[in-house]
């Protein structure tokens, strides 16, 4: 198969000079040895776009044979290419021979230097320089294509990127930041492409990136929570809140202000941390014999008597439910008239309600001689009227405070059998009460003696016990 290449023209003494040099170099000019060719060797000065030691090829910029006839077509020419550009005859595939710039200035390539070179972009045909692309340092620069020749933009985006510079993160993919000081991880500013978005699917709402996955802002890398679920990547409950597992969000704890010790909870079953003796998911109850939450104590026992209260349980307010003649807060006596409280508060013998009448009818016996007594409480009395102004018999006032100093321990015995609960046998109760009455009658007879002699009365105050209530 013939070549097209041109039959290279032998060298005959019409195109070689006795200096070894081609024809083109110029008559006569020697130089000093000290040029490209060495110590010893001299170089010809060439003409008709000729270069080389010899003039033997065509000069940078030129194309063509340097042994061809001056001013024929085969002659060195300059290169159809831009100035600076060198270029060559390259052999086609198609066995053409076509002439190719080379080494093409201001970024350009082809055939001719007619566009921008890779990873640049512009018309140098029609005046617009080539500029670099600017694809955000997001592409592989080995690659080619990266971006469009004419209008710069970027067509291969890499590590989750996209737009026209690749400057946007694809959806599902959050930039990538750094730290502009190593030394402070907080101060952080955009780095090299996008990282997946990494929501949980349990917290995170039904939408999904074009690769499956959560869609989350681009530039924090929020995912878009569930209610009541929090952190960037809606992976946990809000402090106060539950139930992350059920993938329905979570729940609020609602812990009592009271009864819980802080406002979270379990996050799984929701249950506040609750103050002693509190209960509930909530905390907001006291447990059963408990009553009057607060949040220095918790709840408070509401000691119902074992054996007067109906329950161990008390009302709000700490009040017992008391079993039938049983009374008190904490149902621990019994009512008047009854007795032995552990046996259910036995009615008294009848003799009993004798002994309480008589000590009414004392009671009155007083009054009729001092008046009638105001009541300060339930166990003591003043006699405010006006009372023993003055005693001409000493012996007479002694006798007066010795009758209501006994009054008053009688009384007192009276109170105490009431609330003895080791009283349990009749017979001994009726005779405890027999030997009240004795001295009931005793009272008596020295009050209706004390009526009837004659006193002087004035301003002052007796204190006394009140009989019965």
């Amino acid at each position: 198969m013939e070549s097209s290449r041109p039959k290279e023209k032998r060298k005959t003494k019409e195109h070689i000079t006795p200096r070894n040099g081609n024809r083109h170099e110029k008559d006569e000019q020697e130089l000093d040895g000290i040029r490209k060719g060495g110590p010893g060797q001299s170089q010809c000065e060439c003409q008709d776009n000729t270069g080389g030691l010899f003039c033997d090829r065509c000069a940078d910029g030129y194309y063509g044979d340097a042994f061809a006839a001056i001013n024929s077509s085969e002659a060195c020419k300059p290169c159809p290419c831009p100035s600076e550009a060198k270029c060559e005859q390259v052999h086609w595939p198609d066995r053409s021979i076509k002439v190719v710039c080379k080494d093409c200035p201001d970024n350009r390539s082809g055939i001719r230097c007619e566009r921008c070179a890779e990873n640049f972009y512009g018309d140098p045909v029609k005046g617009i320089p080539c500029k670099p692309c600017d694809c955000s340092n997001n592409v592989d620069p080995r690659e080619f294509g990266n971006c469009d020749g004419k209008t710069g933009e970027c067509l291969k985006c890499l590590f989750g990127t996209s737009g026209k510079h690749c400057e946007q993160c694809l959806p599902g993919y959050r930039r990538n930041l750094k730290p502009i000081n190593i030394s402070d991880l907080s101060d952080l500013i955009p780095a090299r492409g996008c990282s997946p978005c990494e929501c949980n699917p349990i917290g995170t709402l039904a939408n999904y990136g074009s690769q499956g996955i959560g869609v989350c802002n681009p530039e924090t890398g929020q995912c878009p929570c569930k209610p009541g679920v929090g952190g960037v990547n809606c992976d946990k409950c809000f402090d106060g809140f539950y139930g992350f597992h059920t993938g329905q969000g979570c729940q609020p704890c609602d812990c009592n202000s009271v009864g819980a010790v802080q406002e979270s909870c379990d996050d799984r079953t929701g249950q506040c941390e609750c103050r002693p003796n509190v209960i509930g998911r909530q905390c907001d109850q006291c447990r059963p014999a408990y009553f009057n939450m607060t949040t220095s104590v918790g709840c408070q026992s509401c000691n119902c008597h074992i054996y007067g209260a109906e329950s161990s349980q008390c009302d709000k307010n700490g009040q017992c439910i008391c079993k039938p003649f049983a009374v008190g807060v904490n149902c621990e006596q019994c009512q008047e008239n009854h007795y032995n409280l552990q046996a259910g508060c036995l009615p008294c013998p009848a003799c009993y309600n004798l002994v309480q009448a008589r000590v009414a009818k004392l009671w009155g016996m007083l009054e009729s001689v001092f008046g009638p007594i105001k009541q300060e409480s339930s166990t003591t009395s003043l006699i405010t009227r006006e009372s023993i102004e003055s005693f001409d018999d000493k012996e007479l006032f002694d006798e007066i405070k010795r009758l209501n100093d006994t009054i008053i321990k009688l009384y007192q015995d009276i109170l105490n059998y009431e609330a003895d609960n080791s009283i349990i046998d009749q017979k001994q109760f009726k005779n405890t009460l027999d030997n009240i009455a004795n001295q009931i009658d005793m009272i008596d007879n020295e009050l209706k003696q004390l009526a009837n002699k004659p006193v002087s009365l004035q301003v002052s105050a007796w204190p006394v016990m009140q009989f019965g209530d």
